[in-house]
């Protein structure tokens, strides 16, 4: 029995022998203090601290429990609970049911909790060996509670995973089965990938005339889809094109317990880390209990690999008998290393001396000679996101010299935020990116973040509430930026509105560092929306509107004369400062730049600002990323097929379109179909039923980005949209960005443009009508029928 020693003697314990071995407790928490003096009686050379913590933790429950003292039983549980996730080994223990008082300690895997007797005496021997049988660790490894327990509750068995088939490795298959063929009772299989006809045909005479167990298993599976049902008590890994081992299934089974690693006996004794590396550990055989807490989105050898990296430190690595091996390692392809890094990334963080980490780096080192488009590419056909380019191209970031201001930017779903990154990509600006978290407004999509992540050393992410002109939110995004920049490193400084933030914080950057240079970007104008009113949003801290008007004044005294002190419109502002402080005006066309101009309020500064100014459309992205992937589709070839993606307005310009296509001839309107991809769906359908062409219309939601762009090719012809300014500007200052898009398409563009218009004049629009002109339309309807198509 164990004996409870009495306050004073216990402090006096600790003070002598155990002073330098346990932390002192910390705070006036009486209840943590004395928990921890609890686990300190425990301590002796026999006894590890973890398990004085689990003995502790019984102990003083009965103490509670004995003195009824209820009210601190719940705080004492909460303490406890808080040093054991605090205590790596033990992260898996719960404390559970915590109102009834009886119950202690449970692992996630137990059916039924662990409980103290309920006599009130001090606690037993007895129990105190069942706490120590729960805790004790297999030849010093094992901490997990029950893993004896667990694995034998899987049948006996092996079950192996085989990847990387074919009809040319059918004759080692059938060795293997040969050799094992009085084993073979205890034998599943599982053939992971896309095996064409033959390849299954074969593994379902051989699974007939060997009467085993046999899976075939699509490879989009995740790992954990994949071995959830598996049953045996055991699971081996073999790829047959890294290195094929004929396992002694028999022999193996032997050998096999709870906290065992299996390997080949010639290999088990070789240096580990050259093991792994040389991915040999191929075969291996690990307790399927094991397998299953893990999760990996790539299904290899790798991820065997890191099984075993990881639970080496663990688990036994035992030696067994293995037939025979097949030395055949195949070199790794592009796709296999970006496969292999993907897997490796998605792991917990390791420390620098970690051999996954050591893997990496050779990894990564093997891209530095590839090819930078055919990277990304591969990258984005395997949704690698994790891939890093820094690694992979770390000459190219040595001096990342842009500071790219981007308010909303990728991942995030927004039109201004892809332009950003076309932007990045087209310039191929080795840059750090400033954004704010858009989360409360705009959806993700993880896969934009490919567009110009071969330039991007990194992305900072200021939290603030996302707004599109309130002037606290957007000065607090503004401050944070400035405080956490470095801006010693940067030469330029690109920012680009629509959202006016952008400019304030270019503006501010421009102040800190006067000789950087500031090129700013006008998506549309600013000042005045798309029905031509003006837009208004006010100061609420005057001091920072202030602070503008005279740095504008020590610049430009002349301008005193248009009192810009009384103007507190934000939207006004955030065209000043950039056209005052920039070096540079980006403008999308021609007509913005002569529209915003015009409506200057400052005659002097329309001079200035046009002799800095350039005009450049919108980024067209790289061919690869037009075609890296397949996407579905219900296009049919015997149609002329039309595509529209965006907003859908019925009083604006479709129901034009939709009158042609009614005044066709039966025999030319059973032929085209004009594919919608919209948000308005039910728009679309009531639409096309009220001018009697619904039959013509086949209307989907808005697709991802990238897959819009990969689904471009399947169509005849892509519809475009000029936006209608008719009596509200001079000129229509608006260019669509969606034809930045179209370019990079193999197929023709129809715009119905507005005449004047930039897109009117745009000399890579193949087909255009005119908004308006019904007659205009039917022109290019009939024109589409006479044009052969390939």
């Amino acid at each position: 029995m164990v004996k409870i020693m009495k306050k004073n003697k216990l402090f006096k314990k600790i003070r002598i022998s155990l002073k330098d071995k346990v932390p002192k407790p910390k705070g006036n928490d009486q209840i943590g203090d004395r928990f921890k003096l609890l686990a300190h009686e425990f301590l002796n050379d026999d006894t590890n601290y973890d398990e004085a913590l689990i003995r502790a933790t019984a102990l003083y429950l009965r103490r509670e429990q004995h003195l009824k003292n209820s009210k601190n039983l719940d705080k004492i549980i909460s303490y406890i609970q808080l040093f054991l996730n605090e205590t790596k080994d033990y992260k898996n223990i719960q404390l559970v049911d915590t109102t009834k008082k009886s119950r202690l300690l449970s692992n996630s895997y137990e059916s039924k909790p662990a409980t103290i007797a309920k006599s009130d005496k001090r606690i037993q021997k007895g129990e105190i060996t069942v706490l120590r049988s729960k805790v004790s660790r297999a030849k010093g490894k094992s901490n997990h509670f029950l893993s004896n327990e667990i694995y034998k509750q899987y049948k006996q068995g092996l079950t192996i995973i085989f990847i990387n088939f074919s009809m040319e490795k059918q004759k080692i298959l059938t060795n293997f089965l040969e050799k094992n063929k009085q084993s073979l009772n205890l034998l599943t299989v599982k053939f992971v990938g896309d095996l064409e006809i033959g390849e299954i045909n074969e593994l379902a005479r051989l699974s007939k005339y060997y009467n085993i167990k046999l899976r075939v298993v699509d490879s989009l599976n995740s790992f954990q889809q994949l071995v959830k049902d598996i049953d045996t008590k055991n699971t081996g890994f073999i790829d047959f094109d890294s290195q094929f081992i004929d396992i002694d299934i028999e022999g193996c089974l032997n050998k096999s317990a709870y906290n065992s690693l299996l390997l080949p006996a010639n290999i088990c004794d070789e240096d580990f880390e050259a093991l792994v590396n040389s991915n040999c550990s191929n075969g291996a055989i690990i307790p399927t209990y094991l397998m299953k807490k893990y999760d990996f989105k790539v299904i290899d050898v790798f991820t065997f690999n890191f099984l075993l990296i990881r639970l080496n430190n663990t688990y036994d690595m035992v030696g067994v008998p293995y037939s025979s091996m097949m030395n055949y390692c195949a070199e790794l392809t592009l796709e296999d290393t970006v496969e292999y890094i993907q897997n490796l990334s998605s792991l917990p963080a390791f420390n620098e001396t970690d051999i996954v980490t050591q893997k990496l780096n050779k990894l990564y080192a093997d891209l530095r000679n590839t090819d930078q488009d055919n990277l990304l590419s591969i990258s984005m056909q395997q949704n690698a996101y994790r891939i890093d380019f820094k690694k992979a191209f770390p000459c190219s970031f040595k001096n990342t010299s842009t500071l790219v201001i981007a308010y909303n930017f990728t991942p995030f779903v927004d039109p201004s935020a892809i332009v950003v990154a076309k932007r990045i990509q087209e310039e191929e600006w080795y840059s750090d990116v400033i954004c704010n978290d858009m989360t409360a407004i705009r959806k993700r999509s993880e896969s934009l973040a490919f567009i110009g992540k071969p330039y991007i050393n990194s992305v900072i992410t200021i939290k603030t509430k996302p707004t599109f002109a309130h002037q606290p939110h957007y000065q607090e995004f503004v401050d944070k930026s400035i405080e956490v920049l470095d801006l010693s490193k940067y030469e330029q400084v690109y920012s680009r509105s629509f959202f006016v933030a952008a400019h304030f914080l270019g503006f501010e950057v421009k102040v800190e560092k006067p000789e950087i240079t500031w090129l700013a970007e006008f998506s549309d104008p600013g000042v005045f929306d798309v029905q031509g009113n003006k837009r208004y949003s006010w100061f609420r801290d005057l001091a920072v509107r202030d602070k503008y008007v005279r740095l504008v004044y020590e610049k430009f005294p002349d301008f005193k004369k248009y009192r810009l002190e009384e103007n507190d419109n934000i939207y006004f502002w955030s065209e000043l400062l950039p056209f005052c402080f920039a070096d540079s005006i980006m403008f999308t066309c021609e007509n913005q730049r002569r529209v915003m101009l015009n409506n200057l309020e400052i005659n002097e500064l329309r001079s200035i600002v046009e002799n800095k100014s350039i005009v450049k459309s919108q980024p067209t992205l790289p061919e690869f990323f037009y075609t890296f992937k397949e996407v579905e589709n219900n296009i049919e070839d015997d149609y002329i097929n039309i595509a529209y993606f965006g907003s859908f307005y019925i009083n604006r310009n479709f129901n034009d379109v939709f009158e042609a296509i009614n005044r066709l001839s039966l025999d030319k309107k059973q032929k085209i179909k004009l594919h919608i991809y919209t948000n308005q769906i039910d728009d679309v359908i009531e639409a096309a039923t009220e001018y009697g062409v619904l039959d013509n219309i086949v209307v989907s939601n808005y697709l991802d980005y990238l897959d819009f762009l990969n689904i471009l090719d399947e169509f005849d012809y892509l519809f475009l949209m000029d936006t209608n300014t008719d009596g509200t500007f001079e000129v229509n200052p608006y260019l669509p960005s969606k034809l930045s898009d179209y370019l990079g398409s193999k197929a023709e563009i129809w715009a119905h443009c507005e005449k004047g218009s930039s897109l009117s004049n745009h000399t890579e629009v193949t087909h255009k009508s005119y908004i308006d002109t019904p007659l205009s339309i039917d022109s290019v309807i009939n024109n589409l029928f006479s044009i052969e198509r390939v």
